[in-house]
């Protein structure tokens, strides 16, 4: 470990009365000052000594802390002089600096895994590094701008100019030095800040620079409004959660058709439009640390009709318009290349069969290397079967969303883990729903250990698929094979289906797999399960290939059920789910308002369904009451 300096100098007039009367870094957060959470922080990594250099109110912190120790770790105060800024207070004691070292502001509260940070900047051979993370208000923040490498290029300084989409990627105001980088400054003792002069000059000069990008707390407390929010991310744990070394759920997000709307090889910042309520989703994960990871196939670049300075450029869009609405991607991640040759201007170096071009999962394993991401738990969100296959392929659970293609894209037949309309009921979906299903089917599946076969039944849009989904996991959570088969996909085509149940369903071909999936099956069987467009009203062209083993749960679900002969007998368990009538009518009426049916036409077809659908749960059923969903 290197020793750490914090910069203790300001005055702390953002504050107001809180610090009116003492130096700002020892305004109390929880009960003590912030430059003890600071101490402690160091002490905890193993720092040889920490170095205060103090300004204002100086007296306060070198009467209580000079030449003290803590537990091994020696504490220094220095006294400027004169203000000298933030880079400045340090250049003038250029001659006790050690060989390298931290820089922690006063006036931030953190929890960094500064070893991790220090790992990270050896590797990189950097003469510096700064810490770097997006935040919920770039527009007032100094965004850093990096290569492909990962270092730095340029700092750049608020208020950012209109119409320069920069990514969301803010100096935290931590940063390695080594004692040499710094050496052609030394003793100018000239007032100079980090970021604003030292920075940028270094850069001009070819000082390599790293950023590192960690998700761990980091938060300037400088004002009323920002010393609350921290006094309440103590209270509530967020300091510990919220670190490097913790890895947590994240929730994996496609860019086109699922935070912005589809613009078919979208090659022009202009042409972005962010989709409704994404940037209230986004906060909504923002706020309870949940990382949100964009992985996005560009084959716009390898096709040569966009840059990579413009997809930055796009990006960086994207950026700004959540951050205007206090919402932050945490990490991007993309492939730029295409497999097919043929287009004009198309950069042949690119034109190649990659693993990260969606439905590979090299984006997916890129980003675990830099994220603290429990895979097992976390998701992906996508508008196409390519999404949904990735996410199989990763080990995420996926969610379709209604938006963008909207799963219509054809490319395979496979069923998503949960289908939304759009990304905010996603979301609320994720932090307040699933918890309580996941719940009760974990407990179905312990009530019903050795079962093989399952049937969901219940009127349309109950619930059905989300519990069969959440049934799967618990089931795979024990350690069996499962899988869910929907019984949407032998609806008769929209042409060729009549007005009543029977005629809407091939209860005949639904009915033969039951009887193959129940006879005796010694070896595992390859079944052929057809997939229903919801969109068009007719099966997919492919065929979903499930290879089910003999001990494997199999899950049916869907309104037949109850009409499919001996199901409910062979069914263990046979479960009804129930629904309250004026929720499941706003599902219906929204589903059909998708599909582009008409208002009256969705009505005439909901009491249709009322009357000829079975509205009783069927004897010996499992009767499954609406599941309660947490409240936020």
């Amino acid at each position: 470990m290197i020793p750490v300096l914090i910069l203790a100098g300001g005055k702390g007039t953002r504050l107001g009365s809180i610090a009116a009367d003492i130096p700002k870094p020892m305004v109390p957060v929880h009960g003590k000052p912030l430059l003890e959470w600071q101490f402690e922080l160091a002490r905890s990594h193993g720092a040889p000594s920490v170095t205060v250099f103090a300004g204002h109110r100086a007296d306060v912190i070198a009467e209580r802390y000079d030449g003290t120790d803590r537990d091994g770790m020696p504490i220094h105060v220095i006294t400027e002089a004169e203000p000298l800024g933030t880079a400045g207070a340090v250049l003038a004691e250029f001659g006790r600096l050690p060989e390298e070292f931290f820089v922690l502001y006063g006036d931030t509260m953190t929890n960094v895994d500064l070893s991790r940070m220090l790992k990270h900047h050896k590797e990189s051979g950097a003469d510096a590094t700064i810490y770097v993370h997006p935040n919920d208000h770039p527009h007032d923040s100094d965004l850093v701008e990096v290569d492909g490498e990962g270092f730095v290029k340029a700092i750049h300084g608020y208020p950012h100019p209109e119409g320069v989409w920069r990514r969301n990627l803010v100096n935290a105001a931590l940063y390695i030095f080594k004692k040499s980088a710094l050496s052609a400054w030394a003793g100018n003792n000239i007032k100079c800040d980090f970021a604003k002069h030292l920075i940028p000059e270094m850069l001009a000069s070819g000082t390599r620079i790293n950023a590192y990008r960690g998700y761990d707390y980091i938060k300037d407390m400088g004002t009323p409004d920002r010393l609350v929010k921290v006094e309440r991310d103590v209270s509530n744990g967020a300091l510990d959660f919220k670190r490097s070394s913790n890895p947590r759920p994240a929730v994996f997000l496609d860019r086109d058709g699922t935070i912005i709307e589809e613009a078919n090889h979208l090659s022009d910042p202009s042409q972005v439009r962010l989709l409704d309520g994404v940037a209230g989703a986004i906060r909504n994960l923002n706020s309870r640390s949940v990382p949100v990871i964009v992985v996005t196939n560009q084959p716009v670049v390898a096709r040569g009709e966009a840059t990579l300075e413009t997809l930055a450029a796009i990006h960086g869009r994207i950026d700004t318009l959540l951050g205007e609405e206090g919402a932050f991607i945490d990490e991007w991640h993309f492939c730029p290349h295409h497999p097919d040759s043929g287009f004009e201007g198309e950069i042949p170096e690119l034109k190649i069969q990659c693993d990260c071009r969606k439905p590979g999962t090299g984006m997916i394993s890129e980003a675990l290397k830099r994220s603290p991401v429990l895979i097992e738990d976390s998701w992906l969100i996508g508008d196409t079967s390519s999404d949904v296959m990735t996410a199989r392929r990763a080990g995420l659970r996926s969610v379709l969303l209604r938006t963008g293609y909207a799963g219509c894209d054809g490319k395979f037949a496979i069923r998503p883990d949960y289908v939304f309309p759009a990304l905010a009921e996603a979301v609320e979906f994720i932090i307040g729903g699933f918890p309580g299903f996941l719940e009760r089917a974990v407990a179905m599946a312990r009530e019903f250990p050795e079962s093989n076969l399952m049937a969901i039944s219940g009127q349309a849009h109950s619930g059905k698929s989300t519990l069969a989904s959440a049934l799967r996991e618990a089931y795979v959570k024990q350690g069996r094979q499962c899988h869910v088969i929907s019984l949407d996909g032998f609806i008769i085509p929209s042409p060729d289906r009549g007005d009543t149940f029977e005629t809407r369903h091939d209860l005949k071909a639904a009915s033969a797999l039951v009887a193959a999936l129940t006879e005796n099956r010694p070896e595992t069987t390859s079944f052929e399960i057809p997939h229903y467009d919801r969109k068009t009203g007719c099966p997919q062209a492919n065929l979903e290939q499930v290879e089910i083993a003999p001990d494997s749960v199999v899950i049916l679900e869907g309104v037949a059920a109850c009409r499919i002969p001996n199901l409910v007998e062979n069914a263990s368990p046979f479960l009804w789910m129930a629904c309250d009538g004026d929720v499941r009518r706003q599902r219906f009426l929204r589903d059909y308002k998708w599909r582009g049916i008409p208002d009256a036409s969705a009505i005439e077809r909901w009491d249709r369904r009322l009357r000829d659908e079975v509205l009783i749960p069927p004897q010996g059923s499992k009767i499954i009451n609406p599941i309660r969903t947490q409240k936020h």
